[in-house]
C-alpha cells in the first residue's frame, strides 16, 4: 500500500468547499485519472479511472460522513483504496482541504496525482 497526504488552502467558506468536494460526479473535472464516479445509493460509489491505456473500476462505500468536517470512503472490491478528506476553516473565507489516501500499488499513479488534483480543485472552486 502506498500512503500519501496533501493539502490545499482554498478561498472559500467551509460549507462551500465541503459541498463542492462532495459532488462526486464532478470528480472527472478536476481529478486527472478519474473518468467517472457514480452514486449507486447514498453510501456507495462506482469508480472508473484510466491510467495510461489501462481502465480500472471498483466499488466503494462511504465509511464516514461528517458534514463540513470530514468524509471517508474505501474500496469494497477490485483494488485496495481508502481516502479521507478533511476540511478545516482557517477563517470565514478560507478552508484547508487535506486528502490522505492509501492505495494499492496498481493505483500508484492516482496517488501521485493527488497534489495536482487538489490544485485543479482549488482553481475550479475559486472560479465558480
Amino acid at each position: 500500500m502506498l500512503g500519501v497526504e496533501h493539502q490545499v488552502d482554498v478561498a472559500a467558506p467551509l460549507a462551500r468547499a465541503y459541498g463542492f468536494w462532495t459532488q462526486f460526479e464532478d470528480f472527472p473535472r478536476f481529478m486527472g485519472c478519474v473518468e467517472e464516479v457514480r452514486h449507486l445509493d447514498d453510501m456507495h460509489l462506482r469508480w472508473r479511472v484510466r491510467t495510461g491505456d489501462v481502465v480500472r473500476e471498483w466499488n466503494a462505500e462511504l465509511v464516514e460522513v461528517r458534514p463540513d468536517e470530514r468524509i471517508a470512503w474505501r474500496a469494497t472490491d477490485g483494488f485496495a483504496c481508502t481516502e479521507v478528506v478533511s476540511f478545516h476553516p482557517l477563517d470565514e473565507a478560507v478552508t484547508r482541504v487535506t486528502v490522505f489516501a492509501e492505495v494499492d500499488e496498481a493505483l500508484e499513479s492516482i496517488a501521485r496525482g493527488i497534489e495536482r488534483d487538489l490544485q485543479r480543485f482549488k482553481a475550479m472552486l475559486e472560479r465558480a
